[in-house]
């Protein structure tokens, strides 16, 4: 998916567990237009990933949350 997307012109922040995550979504959070997010991170899953990014955000934003598991997609949208 990064290739993807860099191929397709956007700049890509990746994290390995949730903590970092959202570290790295404080420090950049003026760049971020879209969370990509597995629910299953390690450290803070990313349920709680994305409700912290939800209460330090002020605009409206779209996540969208998948899971590795199959059978398992969720979008939120706030």
């Amino acid at each position: 998916m990064k290739d993807v997307l860099t191929d397709l012109g956007y700049k890509v922040y990746l994290a390995e567990d949730g903590e970092k995550t959202f570290q790295m979504f404080k420090k950049y959070q003026k760049e971020i237009s879209l969370v990509i997010l597995d629910l299953e991170l390690s450290k803070m899953d990313g349920y709680k990933v994305c409700e912290k990014i939800k209460k330090s955000q002020k605009t409206n934003n779209v996540f969208l949350s998948v899971d590795t598991a199959p059978n398992k997609f969720m979008k939120i949208l706030f």
